[in-house]
């Protein structure tokens, strides 16, 4: 190595004349190869800087199986079975519910139903003679093809709004 690649001595030497936590640090992390050599020496030599390399030492270890726990994949989350449709119960809903609209229906829809049928009547015999005057017209043509235009892009835009991801299809989404 070169020696700009080592440790500066000031970050290597602390004031009372032992090694500083970088170096300790340093040679706990298996970085031997930027501690300058005299301080290598030193902590081989002295008792106490040998004994604070043991804790720095101890404290990599923990901190290995710490972030180890941390970087461990989450589990996977249970796919829950979709329940079935309570169709009886839909059922006995439904046939309640027109038990007590039946009255209504009696009492109010029932006369009127002769004026309902009469609106259907004069609606459907409007659109049917609008739809001979358009079919006769010159523009008939281009409205097929406005018509379908409109079409095609409304379909478009509603295939372009639904998005559906990778996973819906997989965990029971729609």
């Amino acid at each position: 190595m070169q020696p700009l690649d080592k440790l500066p001595l000031d970050l290597a030497w602390g004031s009372d004349g032992h090694v500083t936590d970088v170096v300790l640090t340093a040679m706990a992390d298996g970085e031997e190869a930027i501690v300058p050599e005299d301080a290598l020496g030193h902590v081989e030599a002295c008792e106490h800087c040998t004994f604070r390399l043991g804790s720095e030492a101890l404290l990599s270890v923990q901190m290995d199986q710490e972030m180890a726990v941390l970087e461990a994949p989450a589990p996977a989350k249970a796919i829950v079975p979709a329940r079935k449709a309570p169709k009886v119960a839909i059922g006995v809903a439904i046939a309640v519910a027109g038990i007590g609209a039946a009255p209504a229906f009696i009492l109010d829809v029932a006369p009127r139903a002769r004026e309902f049928f009469k609106t259907i009547i004069w609606a459907a015999s409007m659109l049917a003679q609008s739809a001979i005057v358009v079919s006769r017209s010159d523009l008939f043509a281009a409205l097929v093809w406005a018509s379908a235009l409109v079409l095609v892009l409304a379909g478009l835009l509603l295939s372009r709004a639904v998005k559906v991801s990778k996973h819906s299809l997989q965990e029971g989404g729609v």
